[in-house]
Parts: structure tokens; sequence; C-alpha cells
């Protein structure tokens, strides 16, 4: 498979932008549905790509086709223009792809936690590449046990920090606090479906701090909650893997 500098420039433009589209407090918003219906954020990075001057820049280097592949490789959506883009996709956002392997040791770094750790090094010396394979991207034996201690590391990343009992309260708090936020700043009467805005404009104007000044500055509930740290507490829990007595709906 031929491989070329415009094809590196791409999937490095794609590595580099697909996490653009995240809105105040990353993926809290996208969990708790501040999305409207179909939108994500990976789909709104696309939009962020294709309506600014990031997508006139990457036209301009990359020809016509560049800002169509640059997306294609962050979503999965739409049509690939090279055999490239299938396979640039799945390094970056499949299963075992670079954005999770990126995530778990940088947030085990600086949480100062042992749980995502893995052997990177040997993980991707290992990667290998096959054309003609049902699977073209796939490990080799040697590195089996490195990809198996990925995974682990991946799961217990979820079980310990990710769903620890006081990190998903505080996520629905923030939640609650976003959303009231939207409702002061567009107006969002009672009766009306409170969602993060689609004009990639007024998206882009919103951001971690313009929330907690909202919260700072007005009367509101949630001040007690992350200054006093009256959160809600934990009443009951159940195992790591549930079974249906466990699960409350």
């Amino acid at each position: 498979m031929e491989f070329d500098e415009s094809d590196e420039e791409v999937f490095r433009l794609a590595a580099l932008l697909h996490d653009i589209g995240h809105p105040p407090f990353s993926h809290i918003s996208e969990e708790m549905g501040l999305f409207k219906k179909g939108m994500n954020h990976e789909k709104m990075s696309a939009e962020i790509i294709k309506r600014t001057e990031i997508g006139e820049i990457i036209s301009e280097k990359l020809g016509d086709r560049g800002v169509d592949r640059v997306t294609f490789v962050i979503t999965g959506e739409g049509i690939p223009h090279s055999e490239l883009d299938n396979l640039f996709h799945e390094l970056l956002a499949g299963q075992a792809g670079i954005d999770r392997m990126d995530y778990l040791l940088r947030d085990s770094h600086f949480l100062g936690v042992m749980y995502g750790r893995y052997d990177i090094e040997r993980l991707l010396e290992t990667l290998r590449f096959e054309r003609e394979s049902e699977h073209p991207l796939f490990w080799e034996e040697g590195g089996i046990h490195a990809l198996e201690q990925f995974f682990l590391a991946r799961y217990f990343m979820f079980t310990e920090v990710y769903f620890h009992k006081t990190r998903r309260i505080l996520d629905y708090h923030l939640a609650m606090l976003i959303k009231d936020y939207l409702k002061d700043r567009y107006g969002t009467g009672e009766d009306e479906e409170v969602v993060l805005p689609s004009d990639v404009e007024e998206y882009l104007k919103l951001n971690d701090f313009d929330v907690m000044s909202w919260m700072l500055r007005t009367d509101n509930e949630h001040k007690d909650v992350f200054l006093k740290r009256k959160f809600f507490r934990l009443t009951i829990e159940s195992s790591d893997h549930p079974n249906e007595d466990e699960l409350v709906l």
C-alpha cells in the first residue's frame, strides 16, 4: 500500500483535531444527553473543522479532499477517499486505538494512579498490518500479553476511576449546572429541551471557565454542591457486574 506525505498529514491532523468538539467539562455533557439527537463530540469536531478557518487551511495544504479525509478519519462517517482512510480511522478510534492508548496513560499520570498503565512500547512494536487479511490490523503473538494488559488497564480505570461513586455523583451535578447555565444563557423555556447549541460559532463560545464563572456570580443551588461539598451521597451500590436483582431502573 502506497503511503505519502499527504497521507501522514491527514492522519496527524485527525489525531490532533478529533477532540476539538468536546463541550464544557468534556464527556459529561455528552453522557447526560446535552447534545441534540444524533450529535456527539466527534461529529461536532468535524463541523468545527468544516465551518472555520481550520478547514480552509487544510484545503489549502491538502487540496479539495483534505477536509473530507480528515473528518472521515475522525468520525468514520462519509465516503473514504483512500483505502488508508479506513485504516487510519481504526488506528485512531478503534478498540485499541491510539486515542485510548493516550488517555489511559495521561489520566493515570495526572491522577496519580497505576490502574491505566501498560507496556505501550511493546504494544506498538507488535502491531501489524496485512492488506489481504480479513482483519488487516492485528497484533503478532509476541504482543498478545501487552494487548491484554492494555484491555485490563482500561477495565480497571473504568471500575476504579471513571465509575467511582464520587466521580459519577459529581458528573450528575455538573450536568445539572450546565443545564441551568444553558437555560440562563439562551432563555430556554421550562417545557423546552435543554441542549448545547448546534451553531458552531455559538458553540465555540462555551467553555469550562464561563460555566463556573456563571455559577459563582449568580444566585443558584449549585454553589454549595461544589464549594461546600454538599453533593449527593451513596445510598446503594451494585457490584462491578450487577445481576438483574441489583439493577435499579
